[in-house]
């Protein structure tokens, strides 16, 4: 019997994503969050926010990574992976994550980002053109 792992998501990023280099290539690390809305059986909205790890590697973890912060809305396919680690207590640790293979976004702040983070600083004014000279009379 044929086997399935694909999970697609749209969902808000809850952080500004993490890029790090391992063995020469670059991970982009992420969170998102995914809300699920429907009606219970007295008709009531009722909603649901689901956060999932993402893992992208190579050039498109420095895209995300460049071009993503906080609150930004992603279109997200990959598959799922399980991790597992110990903790300095030594249990035993292991969670679910999702490893990309497609993205495409949705909508992004605009913004600009300056290493990782956005600032509110306006942008500065063009310099302006020769089709703007005072009106003096000559």
């Amino acid at each position: 019997m044929p086997n399935v792992n694909k999970c697609i998501f749209i969902g808000n990023l809850t952080a500004s994503p993490e890029l790090k280099t391992v063995v020469a290539t670059s991970v982009c690390k992420f969170s998102l969050a995914v809300n699920r809305k429907w009606k219970n059986s007295e008709g009531k909205p009722v909603e649901e926010t689901m956060f999932i790890d993402v893992n992208a590697w190579g050039k498109v973890a420095e895209i995300i990574h460049k071009h993503t912060d906080k609150g930004d809305c992603l279109y997200v396919e990959g598959y799922l992976r399980l991790e597992q680690w110990e903790a300095t207590n030594g249990e035993k640790q292991r969670k679910h994550s999702l490893t990309l293979e497609n993205f495409q976004f949705v909508s992004t702040s605009t913004k600009p980002k300056t290493e990782g983070k956005q600032t509110d600083k306006p942008a500065s004014e063009p310099p302006p053109s020769d089709d703007d000279e005072p009106d003096e009379p000559f």
